[in-house]
């Protein structure tokens, strides 16, 4: 949600090799508001700074494997990636008791869910509705030696 006086990284733990660099990635000063949207960013529960306002989007776990396994042909260790998705199930539990966390349903990105998300995570900024519709028919995708990060 680059807009304004906010800045929000993809997948910025893929440039860090500390907590440390992650803080600092996180401590631009020409903005207002930092984030970060970051699915592994449950591996990485010591690393988010207190104060932090989270939104986990929630998706059914085998929706999950299929949606990878179609996007990268199979090309997972099965077993693997079910114990690192369940890993990530259970620290996104605490991560929703530990921080401010907004929970949304994956699909259905509508405008109203996207005025809860900013409002969640922008408190007292307007959202730009127009930039928000163009927001709703984008799809974000990461390339498979990104995601092998975290495999």
């Amino acid at each position: 949600m680059t807009y304004g006086s906010s800045f929000c990284y993809h997948e910025a733990l893929r440039f860090c090799n500390s907590k440390d660099r992650f803080k600092e990635m996180l401590s631009l000063d020409e903005y207002r508001y930092v984030g970060n949207s970051d699915s592994g960013l449950g591996f990485f529960i010591d690393w988010i700074p207190s104060g932090s306002k989270i939104v986990v989007i929630e998706r059914d776990k085998s929706e999950v494997i299929d949606s990878l396994q179609k996007a990268f042909i199979n090309t997972f260790d099965l077993d693997k990636l079910n114990v690192i998705l369940n890993t990530i199930i259970l620290n996104l539990e605490v991560i929703k008791k530990r921080f401010d966390t907004l929970v949304v349903a994956y699909g259905n990105f509508t405008l109203a869910l996207c005025d809860t998300i900013w409002n969640h995570c922008l408190p007292g900024v307007p959202l730009n509705r127009e930039r928000a519709k163009m927001l709703i028919g984008m799809s974000i995708s990461v390339k498979e030696k990104n995601i092998n990060l975290y495999l």
